[in-house]
């Protein structure tokens, strides 16, 4: 999993392959480890990414359970299908699906 620091606040994710297990727990556990850090804003590029179980789900849905934005890129099929069921079960906090990583960082910029 590759990570690029945006600026203080800001943090690009790129996961690849399943997100599945013990890959998924460990995307969460990274997550976590960034907003105890003080960042607020995630950019999660998911075009790489083949499949997520409910971990992988659940490290996603406690981003935005701890107020963080969170934009996705590139989300297709079953994936894209999971994070449009994240934005009804989380009303209030910011979730954005972007289709390309232009659209995520002025979406990002813009928050």
């Amino acid at each position: 999993m590759q990570m690029i620091e945006l600026d203080a606040q800001t943090r690009l994710v790129v996961p690849r392959g399943k997100l599945r297990g013990s890959r998924a727990k460990a995307l969460g556990q990274q997550l976590e480890r960034l907003l105890d850090a003080g960042v607020q804003r995630l950019i999660l590029d998911l075009r790489e990414v083949h499949s997520l179980d409910s971990l992988g789900t659940w490290a996603i849905s406690n981003c935005l359970d701890r107020g963080a934005e969170v934009v996705t890129v590139g989300a297709r099929g079953a994936i894209d299908d999971t994070l449009e069921e994240l934005e009804v079960t989380h009303p209030i906090s910011q979730l954005t699906r972007a289709s390309n990583m232009e659209q995520a960082l002025v979406t990002t910029i813009l928050l």
